[in-house]
């Protein structure tokens, strides 16, 4: 459970990790081909995002999020990548309702990940949390 600056408050579930993901979306074919740098793969983190508190807000948890590494050291999310993965835009999520996000990570092929941290303020760490994917 999170809590926004403005009284947000919302349940963030990680439902799939895709590590090494396909360049091209399976659930989307009309999807753009994610163009991949030799020796990198990409990884996709797949979070449902809960509104559960009373003020609406919009979805785009995406903003800052990283994968961390065993050495605790961090790889921010492929804006454009993460951009062409969406099946939508983020839009505002009202009391009770929920919708799902896609992050898209391009990392060197043999970095071994550990977490993954998505912050609704970077450097708040009641604002940020960390799930451990094995």
């Amino acid at each position: 459970m999170l809590h926004g600056d403005s009284g947000e408050d919302m349940k963030l579930t990680v439902v799939r990790v895709d590590n090494a993901a396909p360049a091209r979306d399976p659930n989307n074919p009309s999807a753009p081909e994610l163009p991949l740098r030799l020796g990198y793969r990409l990884v996709a983190i797949h979070v449902l995002v809960k509104n559960t508190g009373g003020v609406p807000f919009l979805g785009d948890i995406e903003k800052h999020t990283w994968l961390v590494d065993k050495a605790g050291h961090t790889y921010p999310r492929n804006e454009e990548m993460t951009d062409g993965r969406q099946l939508h835009p983020a839009s505002t999520l009202h009391p009770e309702s929920w919708n799902g996000r896609v992050v898209v990570f391009e990392i060197k092929g043999d970095i071994e990940i550990t977490r993954f941290r998505l912050s609704l303020h970077p450097g708040s760490a009641t604002q940020t949390q960390d799930w451990r994917l094995t």
